[in-house]
């Protein structure tokens, strides 16, 4: 096992190329096989998410940008999310990400206003835990 895969680093050159053009081929056939107008337009956003993402990665406070470019622009989606929803989810997740992979021990400052905001959270997670209970007995 390890003697293939030191080969599979070793020799990077030989396998890579053909596999990349071997996807891009095989993707193309299937994208043109299923091709519905959503699944090309998912296609070609796929870029600018993925640049979006390096852009967030790599300068974090671009996303207070985001955030109030999309707050600007109001459109909702046909699942009720609009913009600003998701670019502050994608900021969440990027920041559980950094804490987890780059600083893997979670440790709150002794603030008063981080237990207070940490209250807040939890509060909200609640209700909205116990918001959901009605809708329970129509399902």
């Amino acid at each position: 096992m390890i003697g293939t895969r030191n080969w599979l680093i070793e020799h990077r050159d030989v396998w890579l190329r053909p596999t990349a053009i071997a996807a891009v081929i095989l993707f193309s056939i299937t994208l043109a096989a299923a091709g519905s107008k959503t699944v090309w337009l998912a296609v070609a956003a796929l870029p600018v998410v993925a640049g979006g993402f390096l852009l967030l990665m790599r300068w974090p406070a671009l996303g207070l940008v985001a955030v109030f470019g999309t707050i600007m622009v109001a459109q909702e989606g046909p699942s009720g999310l609009n913009a600003t929803m998701v670019v502050i989810a994608l900021l969440i997740g990027l920041w559980i990400l950094d804490a987890l992979i780059q600083r893997p021990e979670l440790r709150l400052s002794r603030l008063p206003i981080d237990r207070s905001l940490l209250a807040l959270a939890l509060t909200a997670i609640l209700a909205m835990a116990a918001g959901q209970l009605p809708w329970y007995t129509f399902a």
